[in-house]
């Protein structure tokens, strides 16, 4: 009843290990790496890229279930199932952390990351970016969720047929959602919503979240922003959450979050009761990129300083974010000394946390190569001042420069053996 691509189940450690090859599996549990992992069981620094087939009951693209600890593991692999499917686990009873799945999935019980997760399960530091699609509870991230989840988000779209939600499907009892949000699109299902499609639960808890994917009300028997519908029996609270009303205007049956438009959802202001900050470098838990991007979570983001400072050499010389994927604005470029500045630079989630305001600064050289010649430059005047700090001068052969001061005296480039 345990199907792998690596092993069928286990109770001790995996790390460093990666299967390529598709999987079928018949069984109660089969996954693209392991069909079970126990509660004495880990997997770290691992992954899984085949493909899933399963007609058992839990099917995921790294594990048919977990009870026991993944780490900084991932699936790439598409899952379907005629039962429940995950992008990486099927059923979660235990920890994941810093885990991603990219693939497609499809089954009953269906998320972008697990199907579902018990009372025990805990999820954080975690993504989802796959198409899902269930036909009982479908969620960008997980089909059905008790337990915890936090730090985490889903961007793929999301079909379904029954509580369908761009984070979770349905949201069961003692469920905690905190710090976590989900972009993709929610088009069917009875319940949906832009987060959650159904909370039916007592004490949850959904706070420091928001959704922006659009979520189409046609059909649907309830259909919100941020959640489809809360149980008139639910116990527990929804706080400092979002949506966006100028993709989906309805609230949803209970009436959770609070709608904001587009602009709004790129205002820092607007989360003040968050761990949030629009400078980088900050140990808070949220980046926001003012008037740019949504809130977007920190611990996906690579810190990077984006000040350069560097000697002229005759050639066309760049800022910091030149040629990096995931940064978007125009970069600071100069050839002659000076200093040079970008515009506004900014990251998607998968990029950076910038800090530092682009500038680029191209010094003075006291040598440099230029062309296939070595050359020295220095002033006629051997009194000749240098320019004052925060002045910029231009240095071209034949050329003077000045100090600002109104007093000129000429740059000649002489040949040299060496620096």
């Amino acid at each position: 009843s345990y199907a792998g691509g690596l092993a069928g189940q286990g109770t001790g450690t995996i790390s460093s290990s990666y299967a390529t090859g598709a999987v079928n599996g018949s069984g109660s549990y089969t996954g693209g790496l392991i069909g079970a992992l126990f509660a004495a069981g880990s997997i770290t620094s691992s992954y899984a890229t085949g493909a899933v087939t399963a007609t058992g009951t839990y099917s995921g693209g790294l594990a048919g279930s977990n009870a026991g600890t993944i780490a900084s593991s991932y699936a790439t692999g598409a899952v379907s199932s005629s039962a429940q499917a995950g992008g990486l686990v099927g059923l979660n009873s235990g920890i994941l952390s810093a885990d991603y799945a990219t693939g497609s999935a499809s089954g009953t019980v269906v998320g972008g990351l697990v199907a579902g997760q018990g009372a025990a399960g805990t999820t954080s530091n975690s993504y989802a970016t796959g198409t899902v699609t269930g036909t009982t509870y479908a969620g960008g991230l997980m089909g059905t969720a008790a337990g915890t989840v936090s730090t985490s988000y889903a961007s793929g779209a999301v079909n379904g047929s029954g509580p369908t939600g761009g984070l979770l499907g349905a949201l069961f009892n003692s469920g905690t959602v905190s710090n976590s949000y989900a972009t993709g699109a929610v088009s069917s299902g009875t319940y949906r919503g832009g987060l959650v499609g159904l909370i039916t639960a007592t004490s949850y808890s959904v706070s420091n979240t928001y959704a922006t994917g659009v979520v189409s009300s046609t059909g649907a028997t309830n259909s919100g922003g941020l959640v489809g519908r809360v149980t008139d029996a639910s116990t527990g609270s929804v706080s400092s959450s979002f949506w966006n009303s100028d993709k989906t205007s309805s609230s949803g049956y209970g009436s959770a979050g609070t709608g904001l438009g587009s602009t709004a959802m790129k205002t820092a202001s607007n989360f003040s009761a968050w761990s949030i900050s629009s400078a980088g470098g900050s140990s808070s838990t949220w980046r926001i990129y003012a008037g740019s991007t949504t809130p977007l979570l920190r611990t996906f983001l690579t810190s990077l300083a984006t000040d350069k400072t560097t000697t002229y050499t005759g050639a066309v010389q760049y800022g910091i974010g030149y040629g990096l994927s995931n940064i978007t604005g125009t970069y600071a470029s100069g050839t002659n000394a000076g200093t040079y500045y970008s515009s506004t630079l900014y990251s998607n989630q998968q990029g950076y946390d910038l800090s530092g305001s682009g500038t680029l600064i191209i010094s003075v050289p006291t040598s440099s190569s230029v062309g296939s010649s070595t050359t020295v430059l220095e002033p006629d005047s051997e009194t000749f001042p240098l320019p004052p700090r925060g002045r910029s001068a231009v240095l071209i052969e034949g050329d003077s420069a000045s100090t600002g001061g109104g007093d000129q005296s000429e740059f000649d480039l002489h040949q040299a053996s060496g620096g």
